[in-house]
């Protein structure tokens, strides 16, 4: 019965080890193609190309311990959450009825006292004929 504990305890305390934050990207600037859709999802480091009125969602997957926070940026200004911006509890940015305002360069943060990540996508939002 002490094995099982002691394991237990090993396991627990391996498991809240500080760990910097990391925001993973599984292939950088893959280019998603324009297509007449009206919702695109896409993984932070991936290009879009997006008609506007298009929703499109920005994924960012981080780990660490503790759990870092999360900032977006538009072109190196933090976006808050309004009428176009939100975030989802996964960490994703959503920008609704995108307009052609919204081509930038979209950054997710991730920090915690460990340390830093950084990664980007850049969206281009072309008018509708």
């Amino acid at each position: 019965m002490l094995g099982i504990i002691s394991r237990i305890l090993r396991f627990f305390s391996i498991s809240t080890e500080p760990v910097k934050p990391v925001i993973e990207v599984p292939k950088y600037g893959q280019d998603i193609p324009l297509d007449d859709v009206e919702a695109v999802t896409m993984n932070i480091g991936d290009n879009v190309t997006a008609a506007s009125n298009t929703t499109v969602t920005i994924r960012c997957p981080v780990s660490g311990v503790p759990t870092p926070s999360v900032t977006w940026q538009k072109d190196g200004v933090q976006i808050m959450e309004g009428d176009k911006f939100s975030m989802t509890d996964d960490n994703s940015l959503v920008i609704n009825d995108t307009e052609i305002e919204h081509s930038a360069k979209y950054s997710c943060i991730v920090q915690n006292e460990f340390g830093k990540d950084e990664a980007f996508s850049t969206a281009r939002i072309i008018g509708t004929c």
